[in-house]
C-alpha cells in the first residue's frame, strides 16, 4: 500500500516497539521516513541510559539511530530517521537523559505542558518546515492522554494535555504532514471495561483522518 501514491497505511501496535518496524516499512518502500511522536515519554532511551532495560521505552531511539543496528536492520532501516525529520509532541514524562538527548539533536518538541490555548497553531507552526524533509509516520501512543482517557496504562503520566487539545493537536499534525502511515499503540483492553480508552483511540484516529483529507483537498487540483 505505500508504494501506491495514494496509500495509507493504519496500524494497532501492541506496544511502541512495533513503530521501528513501521518507519522500516516506508523506507522498504524507498522512501525517506519521518516520525511524529505524540506519547507521553520520550521513548528515546539507549542501553546505555536506560536503568530498566525495558525495551518500549527505546524505538524512537532506535528509529533515529541510536542503538541496536541489527533492530534497525531487520526493519529495513537502512538509514535512521534523521533528527530533522522527527517530532516529540505531548509528552509529560521524561527521564533526565532523554531530555539531555532532545537538546543536543534537532528534534522538534512540544511538551504537554507547554500546549497553549491553540495547540493547532503551535503544532503546525512547529511541524511545517519540516514537513517537505520526509514521508511521514504518525503515531500515537494512547497514554500520551493520561489514565483519565485511556486507564490501565503501564507507565500512566498524570500531567497530559486535555482531549480537546490533543485532537486539535493530532488533526493539525496530520493535515500538515500529510503522512503515510497512522498508529495507535499500548491500548490495553483488559484494563479499560468500559471502553474509555477505545473511544479515545477511534476519536484521535478519526481526527487524523479528517485532517489528511483536508490536506487533500487542499491540494488537489481544482476542476
Amino acid at each position: 500500500m505505500l508504494r501506491d501514491p495514494n496509500g495509507l497505511a493504519i496500524l494497532l501496535e501492541g506496544d511502541c516497539s512495533h513503530a521501528v518496524g513501521v518507519a522500516g516499512g516506508i523506507a522498504r518502500a524507498g522512501m525517506t521516513p519521518g516520525i511524529a511522536w505524540f506519547d507521553a515519554h520520550g521513548d528515546l532511551h539507549t542501553y546505555a541510559t536506560t536503568t530498566t532495560g525495558y525495551v518500549g521505552g527505546m524505538p524512537f531511539a532506535v528509529a533515529l539511530g541510536w542503538d541496536c543496528a541489527d533492530w534497525q536492520a531487520e526493519a529495513g532501516l537502512t538509514q535512521p530517521v534523521r533528527a530533522e525529520a522527527a517530532a516529540l509532541i505531548g509528552a509529560s514524562d521524561l527521564d533526565t537523559e532523554e531530555i539531555v538527548a532532545l537538546e543536543k539533536h534537532p528534534i522538534a518538541r512540544l511538551d504537554a505542558e507547554n500546549f497553549g490555548d491553540d495547540p493547532a497553531k503551535q503544532v503546525a507552526d512547529l511541524l511545517m518546515p519540516r514537513s517537505k524533509n520526509a514521508d511521514w509516520y504518525l503515531h500515537l501512543d494512547v497514554d500520551v492522554a493520561g489514565p483519565q482517557e485511556v486507564p490501565g496504562g503501564m507507565t500512566p503520566s498524570l500531567k497530559s494535555p486535555t482531549r480537546d487539545a490533543l485532537r486539535s493537536a493530532i488533526h493539525s499534525a496530520a493535515k500538515t504532514l500529510r503522512p503515510r502511515a497512522l498508529s495507535l499503540a499500548t491500548y490495553n483492553p483488559t484494563s479499560d471495561p468500559d471502553g474509555r480508552g477505545a473511544r479515545f483511540g477511534l476519536d484521535m484516529l478519526e481526527a487524523m483522518l479528517d485532517g489528511i483529507e483536508e490536506a487533500t483537498k487542499k491540494h488537489s487540483p481544482r476542476t
